[in-house]
């Protein structure tokens, strides 16, 4: 979930997008667990939709990433890697410290989060799962960057990875199955970035797959749609369909500033929202469910978002002067 840093990546799309996910994400899907007392608000229309966005998530995570070219050299590489991981390794990486301290995830699975094999070395912790898979689409962005102009190449090489990385899961214990449900929209994103391609064919493609999406992925267990392989389709047909949509009307949205820092604070709100509901319960944790609800979702979500939002601004503004040292972009 990379902040946009120039003209071209501050899209009030984008910016829309971002946050009416991150609020259905953070603010919604995550505050459902502190509630199990609410039966039946974790149906197929849920798990969909938060596949749906949590594929946006990462659709517009390649967008971003794929608005530069990165030629295939070392100096380009070791410039890209260090921008890219640089900006968002140490923040995870006191997330996952986080984690452990306060015990939401065993220690074993968050040392393998922070050195990011929690994807191919299962299980990875809950919600940071999320990182450690983006970070691995971002290791191989150049390889889809130098070959993404030619589409009659790219895409035949994104279904043999997607196809490879079904396999894997299928073959190997520990290879995470969200691997292949989202590297499909990842690709795609990095495809989209390109200044050739129209936003309205963007949303017609998705719009198109949306039904092939939902006719393989609904008779999938409801728990299991998260995690399942049929979903994979769906992850990249409503994700286009939104993006295009979005994109399409860019410029009839007009900038709001709560829109722009949930945007801006999206990063850090995923990264430790569940620490502030966590710590934010061991202090008042009423027993009562429709009083816990409103408790999270009325205090803390604010909470975590202030927080998150001052946390990436002084996390950005140290970046930025890191960078101006060295003689590299921020970005």
């Amino acid at each position: 979930m990379p902040s946009p840093t120039s003209a071209r990546t501050r899209s009030p799309a984008i910016d829309l997008t971002r946050a009416l996910s991150i609020v259905w994400i953070v603010g919604f899907w995550h505050v459902l667990d502190y509630v199990p007392e609410l039966y039946g608000t974790k149906n197929p229309v849920t798990y969909h939709t938060t596949v749906a966005l949590l594929g946006l998530f990462v659709l517009i995570s390649g967008y971003l990433m794929g608005l530069r070219d990165i030629p295939l050299n070392g100096t380009s590489l070791l410039d890209f890697y260090m921008r890219r991981f640089g900006r968002i390794y140490p923040p995870f990486l006191i997330a996952c410290l986080a984690f452990a301290v306060v015990k939401m995830a065993p220690l074993a699975t968050m040392v393998k989060a922070a050195l990011l094999v929690a994807m191919l070395w299962g299980p990875p912790p809950t919600t940071l799962w999320f990182i450690t898979m983006i970070v691995l689409f971002y290791a191989i962005t150049p390889l889809l960057t130098a070959i993404r102009a030619r589409t009659w190449v790219y895409a035949p090489v994104i279904v043999i990875v997607t196809a490879a990385l079904i396999a894997a899961q299928a073959c190997l214990d520990g290879v995470n199955p969200r691997l292949a449900i989202y590297f499909p929209a990842y690709a795609a994103g990095v495809w989209l970035a390109q200044d050739r391609v129209r936003a309205a064919v963007v949303a017609r493609i998705g719009l198109a797959l949306v039904p092939i999406g939902l006719l393989l992925s609904i008779g999938i267990p409801t728990a299991e749609i998260e995690n399942s392989v049929w979903s994979t389709t769906w992850a990249l047909a409503a994700p286009l369909a939104i993006f295009g949509t979005a994109m399409t009307l860019d410029r009839r949205i007009a900038p709001t500033w709560w829109v722009s820092a949930l945007a801006e604070a999206s990063f850090f709100l995923y990264l430790f929202h569940r620490i502030v509901y966590g710590l934010g319960l061991k202090l008042v944790n009423p027993s009562d469910p429709t009083s816990r609800l409103l408790l999270v979702t009325l205090v803390f979500f604010p909470l975590a978002l202030i927080v998150s939002l001052l946390g990436q601004r002084w996390y950005d503004s140290r970046w930025q002067q890191l960078m101006s040292r060295t003689g590299r972009p921020a970005a």
